[in-house]
């Protein structure tokens, strides 16, 4: 919290037994209005026991908000178990193409060899061949 907001807070604390004095002057002077003794009486039970609650009475326009939250939950926590259930689809079948890949051979991956075995360009696979050129 800022320097200056602490202090105006601590400033304004100094004054709270001045203030509550006023309000039970207030409230107690005859002389007052009544709406100005009902406000310092209202203020003075506010800072001793805390505000009211509210509590929601049996009002429809109420229970159709609760309801309307409760769907709300209700079909996010639908829209998450489907989406689990998606990335869990899409995970395994990542893996399983992962696992078929590293299960080929690394020979089919290398091109084959244009000479054969012993270096010999006539030479494919092993097989001789005896090419006569003509003379």
């Amino acid at each position: 919290m800022p320097k200056a907001v602490t202090e105006i807070r601590s400033l304004a604390r100094s004054h709270t037994r001045t203030a509550l004095n006023v309000l039970v002057a207030v409230m107690r002077n005859t002389k007052a209005t009544p709406p100005a003794r009902v406000a310092a009486a209202n203020a003075i039970l506010d800072r001793g026991w805390g505000k009211p609650t509210q509590t929601l009475g049996n009002d429809e326009g109420a229970l159709e908000l609760i309801h309307r939250i409760e769907r709300v939950i209700y079909d996010m926590q639908l829209f998450i178990v489907e989406h689990e259930a998606r990335r869990e689809k899409a995970l395994r079948r990542a893996q399983n193409e992962a696992a078929v890949l590293r299960r080929k051979p690394a020979a089919i991956q290398q091109p084959p060899s244009e000479t054969g075995p012993g270096g010999n360009t006539n030479e494919i696979k092993g097989c001789k061949t005896d090419v006569k050129s003509p003379a």
